[in-house]
């Protein structure tokens, strides 16, 4: 009865906060409500195990990083890692950044860590914001893991859509859970944005854990954002097709070669919009760099073309 209870409480959480602007980087002046250092850190969360009206608290909100992984079609790292990386990042903001410790909030470290990434696991899985919150919510209510929306999605959310599931978990700590008030070093958005970026790397950018901790800390630091670890994407084939082309990249360079007498249409279109649309002779080849959002190419008319598409960095 007391879970259905929580499970009810939880649900009407999910469904109030709204959408805020969308950043465009970590705020390096303000600091706002968002992950903390640890509030179940030492011996005291060993003896403390409860919320603030004297109930006990559940193991996986008290050791959220132990909690089960049902991997989707894009495979996550395992939850040991991003936290380690959000522990570093901690340490970064207080050593290097000099930040203080005076971002408010009722979600301790660990917890930040792995639920922000369980949302963005839902959303690269085909789920939308609103279900990739409501199933992650779901999680924190029942203890019970969920299966993904069974499809995939390089893109990652714009930063205001983990904003705004950040909004909502700080709720459910606070008015559910009961968990008390603490104070972090990194504030929510550079939480959402740091954390993004290093599952970016892991997920689609072929990179190990510490080399993607890595590159995230060279970025914070001022040093440009860094490339990924594995070769560019790339694919080659013949004739009209149709694929897929990752999101993650925004530059893409386009190949036509037509090895006959003749001549031959080569026609492209990428997410809905024509690209290319070209006639092509055993002379004349197709060379060309695109910038593109990513999608379904569709590849019509175009005969016999040998065509090559590879991102550009």
């Amino acid at each position: 009865m007391k879970r259905l209870f929580l499970f009810a409480l939880m649900l009407g959480v999910a469904a109030c906060g709204g959408d805020k602007g969308s950043p465009t980087a970590p705020s390096s002046l303000m600091q706002t409500e968002g992950s903390s250092t640890s509030i179940t850190s030492g011996a005291t969360a060993a003896l403390t195990p409860t919320s603030l009206d004297g109930e006990a608290v559940p193991f996986h909100i008290l050791h959220p990083v132990l909690f089960p992984m049902n991997q989707g079609l894009v495979v996550f790292p395992p939850r040991n890692e991003p936290n380690v990386f959000f522990q570093n990042l901690q340490t970064l903001y207080r050593d290097t950044l000099r930040r203080p410790q005076d971002a408010p909030t009722y979600v301790d470290s660990e917890g930040q860590n792995v639920w922000l990434t369980e949302y963005f696991r839902f959303y690269l899985n085909g789920c939308s914001h609103e279900e990739a919150s409501s199933r992650t919510l779901t999680e924190i209510a029942t203890g019970s893991t969920l299966p993904t929306c069974g499809s995939e999605n390089l893109a990652f959310p714009p930063r205001n859509l983990p904003n705004d599931f950040q909004n909502r978990l700080q709720a459910a700590y606070r008015d559910v859970l009961r968990r008390p008030q603490t104070l972090s070093y990194v504030d929510s958005e550079g939480a959402n944005v740091w954390l993004a970026q290093y599952l970016r790397f892991r997920v689609s950018g072929g990179c190990d854990h510490a080399t993607a901790e890595s590159k995230v800390f060279t970025e914070i630091r001022g040093g440009g954002v860094q490339a990924d670890c594995g070769p560019p994407w790339t694919r080659s084939g013949t004739g009209n097709t149709v694929f897929d082309m990752p999101r993650t990249f925004s530059r893409v360079r386009i190949q036509g070669v037509w090895g006959r007498r003749d001549n031959s249409n080569f026609i492209v279109f990428i997410g809905g919009r024509l690209t290319v649309n070209e006639i092509l002779r055993t002379s004349i080849t197709y060379d060309g760099i695109h910038l593109t959002s990513g999608g379904v190419v569709e590849i019509v008319s175009s005969g016999a073309i040998s065509w090559t598409f590879t991102e550009v960095r």
